[in-house]
C-alpha cells in the first residue's frame, strides 16, 4: 500500500512505460512473487489482499529495481496486514483507511532496505510517505519529520506528543497479526493515532 496517490505530489506529468518495456517488466516481475502483478499508469501502488494481487505504477522514472522494491513492500502487506479493517461509521472511512495505511506500511518498511524506499520516494516525489520509514531514525530525525510535515500529515500539535502516540501506536499492533485484529481489540489505541493525522 505504498506510495498511495493520497500521499504524493508529482512534480511532472506522468509518463507511462511503452509496451515493450511493460511487457519486459511485467514477466520479470511476475517470476518474483507469487501473486498476479497488474500494472497501471497511475501514481501508487496497492494490494488487493482478498484477490492475490499487487498493482504496480509502470510510470516513468521508475525502474525495474525500483519496481522490485515496490513489490517487496506490497507483498509484506500479504504476512501483516493480511486483511481489511472494519472501520467505525463514526470515523472518517477515507482518513482512518489512510492512517491504517501509514501504521502498516511502518511495520511492512521496518524490515526493508531505507537508502532503497528513500531512492523510491525520491524519484516519486513523495515526501510525506518518509513517515514510513519511522523505525529507520534516530529521535533527533523522527522529531525532524514530524515538524516538518506538520499541517501537511500531522495536525499542529506538540511534538513529543506526536511521536509518543507513533510510537505507542506502533508496539501494540505488533502484537497482533492483523490490522483487522488490532483495530477491533485496541479501537483506544487506534483513535489517538487517528487524532494525531490532518488528512
Amino acid at each position: 500500500m505504498l506510495l498511495e496517490q493520497n500521499f504524493l505530489s508529482m512534480k511532472k506529468e506522468i509518463i507511462p512505460f511503452g509496451y515493450a518495456k511493460s511487457y519486459i517488466f511485467k514477466q520479470a516481475l511476475n517470476k518474483a512473487t507469487p501473486h498476479q502483478v497488474i500494472y497501471h499508469h497511475n501514481v501508487g501502488a496497492y494490494s488487493d489482499l482478498k484477490r492475490g494481487k499487487i498493482y504496480l505504477p509502470f510510470i516513468e522514472p521508475l525502474d525495474l529495481g525500483d519496481l522490485k522494491v515496490i513489490l517487496k513492500h506490497e507483498e509484506g502487506h500479504f504476512k501483516i496486514t493480511k486483511d481489511e479493517a472494519i472501520i467505525p461509521l463514526t470515523m472518517n472511512i477515507i482518513k482512518a483507511r489512510k492512517v491504517l495505511n501509514i501504521l502498516e506500511d511502518i511495520l511492512v518498511n521496518e524490515e526493508m532496505s531505507k537508502n532503497k524506499l528513500e531512492k523510491v520516494f525520491k524519484k516519486m516525489g513523495g515526501e510525506s510517505l518518509q513517515i514510513t520509514l519511522w523505525k529507520h531514525y534516530s529521535k533527533k530525525e523522527k522529531e525532524k519529520l514530524i515538524n516538518k510535515l506538520k499541517g501537511k500529515l500531522f495536525k499542529y500539535m506538540d511534538t513529543e506528543k506526536i511521536t509518543k502516540t507513533i510510537e505507542e501506536t506502533v508496539k501494540d499492533r505488533k502484537s497482533f497479526d492483523s490490522v483487522n485484529k488490532f483495530v477491533s481489540s485496541h479501537f483506544s489505541v487506534f483513535k489517538k493515532f487517528y487524532d494525531i493525522f490532518a488528512l
